[in-house]
């Protein structure tokens, strides 16, 4: 928590002091929110077989805070999500999530990004229920707190008229109140290189990537009866792609990038065993490597009334609240339409697997499914109030445990923006 609070005050002080004089404030802007949020859910705990329906509802004040120059473009926000249940009250919480970015245009052909959150959550759909942030996994979780810290920086040139480069670090930790659960630490490192393929037109860009990818699982421990397992993983991941975008039209884009990967783990496994009379503990050690494909699809459309958007991803992926990463493969499609200024549209829907086999990653081996479907409708009385109706129907198939789990959800929200400063 006090590296989070020093990282995104070093950002806000960026933020404030960039810029030579008055042009810091160009465009600066102190937006406090509100929003409530009702939700039926008829199976709360994602549980198969043992259904439980509640009613849910979550208010969420925020804040944020934003500065915009010529050259630097920085902000902070900060959410709570107060989450009260109307018949299991054990359940009730309050989450948080703040985080802060900064960007800023070193010359006309370079520029710097930073940011760093620093989230807590409870909500066994919080890797499913992430819509615009691209991270989830569509893995169940526990309703145990878990505490995420992030943040990370990146560079980007201009090397010449054609050519361009991007490199970045990132990094993530999380944290678990449950002891059955492995906290993470998440590091990845990415080399990218850009060229305008002149020979074919200007329209066309390849792409060139290089990553690598350090994931650390900790004392992951299970209890039974007389028996004690306690996790231990870690996983090196690299990565090489090959790739092309382009513009197809002034609204229809599309990029792919495809490659392979090389991953190395090594988990250590220990169990500890107490009986009345004995006490036995043992320790298994395990080195795997392997090779395996990466593709990414992504197309989009951006019309005047519709706009949609269709990706496609293939890769080794870390996994929060698991032991070890997994292959994970997703498809997901958006479409929204604005029927008036007023009324819009959006339907969402997402599918992921998960696999990995005993001993690829870790110990234990994951084999899941997700699929999500998600129709809303928004209505907007003004700039800065709305009202969205929303339905979620999500099926988790569980090949490891043997569970078929559905879930229905209705949701009724109103948000409203209050900006000052403007």
């Amino acid at each position: 928590m006090v590296l989070q609070k020093k990282i995104i005050l070093y950002l806000f002080a960026l933020a404030l002091v960039a810029g030579p004089g008055k042009a810091a404030a160009d465009d600066f802007k102190l937006i406090p929110s509100i929003g409530i949020k009702g939700e039926y859910n008829d199976n709360i705990f994602f549980d198969d077989g043992n259904e439980e329906e509640d009613f849910i509802t979550t208010i969420s004040p925020g804040l944020k805070l934003s500065n915009r120059t010529e050259r630097l473009n920085a902000g902070l926000s900060a959410r709570f999500d107060g989450i009260s249940y109307f018949d299991n009250n054990d359940l009730n919480a309050i989450d948080q999530d703040y985080k802060g970015n900064l960007d800023y245009q070193l010359t006309p052909k370079t520029g710097v990004t930073a940011d760093a959150g620093y989230k807590k959550d409870s909500r066994r759909d919080r890797d499913i229920e992430v819509i615009d942030e691209g991270t989830a996994t569509g893995l169940i979780q526990g309703d145990e707190t878990r505490i995420r810290y992030n943040g990370g920086f990146s560079f980007n040139s201009m090397l010449t008229e054609t050519t361009a480069v991007n490199c970045s670090y990132s990094f993530a930790k999380d944290d678990f109140d449950n002891r059955e659960d492995n906290d993470i630490r998440m590091q990845n490192v990415n080399l990218g290189f850009t060229h305008n393929l002149t020979f074919i037109d200007e329209l066309t860009v390849g792409r060139l990537n290089f990553g690598y990818g350090r994931y650390d699982y900790l004392d992951g421990e299970i209890t039974r009866s007389f028996l004690t397992i306690i996790d231990n993983t870690r996983i090196d991941y690299y990565s090489a792609t090959i790739g092309v975008s382009r513009n197809v039209s002034e609204v229809f884009s599309i990029l792919a990038d495809i490659g392979g990967s090389y991953t190395k783990s090594k988990y250590e496994t220990s169990y500890e065993y107490d009986q009345p009379f004995s006490v036995y503990d043992s320790t298994q050690k395990e080195n795997n490597s392997g090779t395996g494909m990466v593709a990414r699809i992504t197309t989009s459309y951006n019309g005047e009334l519709t706009s949609g958007s269709l990706n496609f991803s293939h890769d080794v992926r870390a996994s929060s609240g698991t032991s070890g990463a997994t292959e994970r493969t997703s498809i997901e499609l958006n479409i929204s339409r604005r029927f008036t200024y007023e009324l819009s549209g959006r339907i969402s829907t997402e599918y992921y697997l998960n696999k990995a086999d005993d001993g690829d990653y870790s110990a234990r081996g994951t084999d899941e499914t997700t699929w999500r479907i998600r129709p809303s409708i928004r209505y907007n009385f003004t700039n800065d109030l709305f009202m969205e109706a929303s339905y979620y129907f999500t099926k988790n198939k569980d090949r490891e445990d043997h569970t078929d789990t559905r879930r229905n959800q209705f949701f009724i929200k109103i948000s409203m923006d209050y900006p000052l400063f403007e």
